[in-house]
């Protein structure tokens, strides 16, 4: 018993160890909004299908463990049913053991009270017999043989003797009768001593195993309110995982959606590149607060590449295209949150992102450098107010800072 339920104390704690890591894992794994990578490329679609079977993987395990924690719940429960019987066994027992040492000490009682009146017969006949032996000691030394010998004839003298002899006989016949009846209580008393004292040991043991199956039953309370408590906190977490993949495939979904539509608008182009460089997108605010490639994400605290420049400005500073082009997108998304993707021609695209506003500006309008586009905000997946900006190549993102004049 005591094996077992450490073994299942230790798989409770790893289990609840678990717990506690893994939604920090998961958090990790689940940046599946645009922002966590910074653009939408077939690349980042199928790394977040990746992540995703990574979500699908931990499911698999924590239901795993939900059900071998069902599994050691059930022999919990079928213990707890085994000493609660045994407990009322025991009680039982030591209900019959109170009524047969009860019974004992009836007995006992009775055949004390026997012994007392076989003491006081006895106590009787040994009066009597000195009464009688005084009587004839009072006659004047009269003993039997002087009585025999004042027989007149044989006849008297046979007769004196079969007379003597039968009172001789019969004194001694109660004596030995008396002797024998009060030998008999005596014993009949010790043997039911001892039965009584071997009740009271039974009733003992009885006593100390009700507390020991009294106390694994506690334990067993015990165990079975903590593996409630996993089993809650389990459960919970499975509801957070299976929230979390529904969000991660609707996510996975709508960036799939949100390629095919860039790439759709790309191909109707599919013209020559507008030519010329591309001046700075946020006039007056230079500084980069996080370039190009791998870096930790600020919300996420995971590795990730991030495929633009992050501007840092005050909320509701102007946003300028970077070249000329036709505005193709202006929409809102999870991580980017308000975005606009301008088409340069030639494959080459710049997208705009976290805006706290549009400017005055549609789909499908051409658009000079300079022009503002909108407005510095923090929408989407973000930790203050910037801009995300990107320049992509064929749906490949580039380094924006070498192609980028007038900062």
């Amino acid at each position: 018993m005591q094996r077992n339920r450490k073994r299942i104390a230790m798989i409770v704690a790893i289990f609840l160890a678990a717990m506690l890591i893994l939604p920090i894992l998961i958090a990790g794994l689940s940046g599946l909004a645009p922002e966590a990578q910074g653009s939408i490329t077939q690349k980042d679609i199928n790394d977040r299908k990746k992540e995703l079977e990574a979500l699908r993987a931990n499911r698999q395990k924590t239901q795993a463990q939900i059900k071998e924690l069902k599994g050691l719940q059930a022999d919990v429960v079928q213990r707890k049913m085994l000493y609660d019987e045994q407990i009322a066994n025991v009680e039982l027992d030591m209900e019959l053991t109170a009524e047969l040492i009860a019974q004992l000490n009836a007995d006992i009682y009775e055949r004390q009270q026997e012994l007392e009146e076989a003491k006081a017969r006895e106590n009787e006949l040994q009066e009597l017999y000195i009464q009688r032996v005084r009587a004839m000691e009072s006659m004047g030394e009269i003993s039997y043989l002087s009585i025999l010998l004042q027989a007149e004839s044989l006849t008297d003298f046979l007769t004196r003797w079969d007379a003597m002899r039968e009172i001789m006989a019969r004194d001694q016949k109660l004596a030995e009768d008396l002797l024998e009846s009060r030998l008999a209580i005596e014993e009949t008393i010790t043997r039911l001593e001892e039965d009584k004292k071997v009740q009271n040991e039974h009733k003992r043991e009885l006593s100390q195993s009700q507390r020991e199956l009294a106390e694994l039953s506690a334990e067993t309370d015990a165990m079975m309110v903590e593996y409630l408590a996993g089993m809650a906190k389990a459960e919970a977490q499975l509801k957070d995982e299976e929230a979390r993949i529904a969000k991660a495939q609707k996510e996975i979904e709508d960036m799939e959606a949100e390629w095919k539509k860039i790439q759709e608008e790309l191909r109707k182009k599919n013209n020559k590149f507008v030519g010329g460089e591309y001046m700075w997108p946020v006039p007056g605010h230079t500084n980069i607060s996080s370039g190009h490639g791998m870096r930790k994400h600020p919300v996420y605290k995971v590795n990730k590449h991030h495929t633009g420049i992050d501007i840092p400005a005050p909320k509701g500073t102007n946003i300028v295209a970077a070249n000329r082009g036709e505005i193709i997108l202006m929409t809102r998304s999870g991580g980017y949150g308000n975005y606009v993707v301008i088409d340069h021609g030639g494959g080459q695209a710049t997208l705009y992102a976290h805006l706290s506003g549009f400017a005055k500006v549609k789909v499908g309008q051409q658009v000079r450098a300079g022009d503002v586009i909108g407005y510095i905000g923090s929408t989407g997946v973000s930790t203050g107010n910037h801009l995300h900006f990107e320049i992509r190549k064929n749906g490949t993102d580039v380094d924006p800072v070498p192609l980028l004049t007038g900062k």
